[in-house]
């Protein structure tokens, strides 16, 4: 007798599970209503550290920077428009993945980063914001005990 049941790929209780997270929580999402967040890359060298937001189909003037109590705030409220559509592509969208009207991201400050000195630039989708380090060259000595 042939027995075509692989143990291996016949059982599966998850399945129900799996479907759930791979299809069931993009169907419960596809009417775009929730608030989303865009994400985030922080880099750091020598001299500064370096926030990358992926915040695609903004301008500069949609952002609003600044900082409160130690905090730095990424924010964007910007109003609903109707959707352009391009003269090479007509139609509606079925589903949107990006493209923000409003979130905000707040990052903590510590002591090593100069608020007097921090630069932002958006191209091409990316906004990145530059935290330069405070550089203070403390020098410690060794006290001998005698």
């Amino acid at each position: 007798m042939n027995n075509n049941c692989n143990p291996a790929t016949s059982f599966k209780p998850f399945r129900q599970t799996d479907h759930f997270f791979n299809q069931g929580l993009n169907n419960f999402w596809a009417n775009d209503s929730y608030k989303d967040v865009p994400s985030f890359n922080i880099k750091s060298d020598e001299q500064s550290y370096t926030i990358e937001l992926a915040a695609p189909g903004l301008v500069k003037s949609d952002f609003n920077l600044n900082i409160k109590d130690d905090m730095l705030n990424v924010s964007v409220d910007k109003a609903k428009s109707p959707i352009e559509e391009s003269t090479a592509i007509k139609g509606k969208y079925l589903k949107r993945e990006f493209g923000y009207s409003n979130f905000t991201r707040k990052f903590k400050l510590d002591k090593t980063i100069s608020i007097e000195n921090i630069e932002a630039a958006y191209q091409d989708g990316i906004l990145s914001i530059t935290l330069k380090k405070i550089i203070n060259p403390e020098i410690i000595r060794k006290i001998d005990i005698v």
